[in-house]
């Protein structure tokens, strides 16, 4: 009897692994007017999202693009140069973006 015990204690702590993923259920919407000088792209606003674990990106247009390497790692969502204003310090700008991001992927 006291083996069954323990085997039904070995079950349940081996079906207690990490939780499965789920996407936010909210996005972040993004804009010129809320990051003013700091705004890297040439569309004027879009929306934060983190629909896989640590991957952030930007939808705008009906498009969805890579802000960060992970979600570009996936292969599923355009580069996100193909937006960046040209003769802006686009790189650290989209870091703000990312950041901002993130923060959607632990909520």
């Amino acid at each position: 009897m006291e083996r069954i015990g323990m085997v039904l204690v070995l079950l349940a702590v081996a079906g207690c692994g990490a939780p499965d993923y789920r996407p936010n259920t909210r996005t972040q919407p993004v804009s010129r007017e809320t990051y003013g000088s700091d705004w890297p792209f040439t569309v004027v606003s879009g929306e934060l999202d983190c629909p896989q674990p640590g991957a952030v990106v930007f939808r705008s247009g009906g498009k969805v693009y890579a802000l960060n390497g992970t979600a570009a790692s996936t292969g599923k969502y355009r580069p996100i140069e193909e937006i960046l204003a040209t003769g802006k310090a686009g790189q650290s700008s989209t870091f703000r973006l990312a950041d901002d991001g993130l923060r959607l992927c632990t909520d």
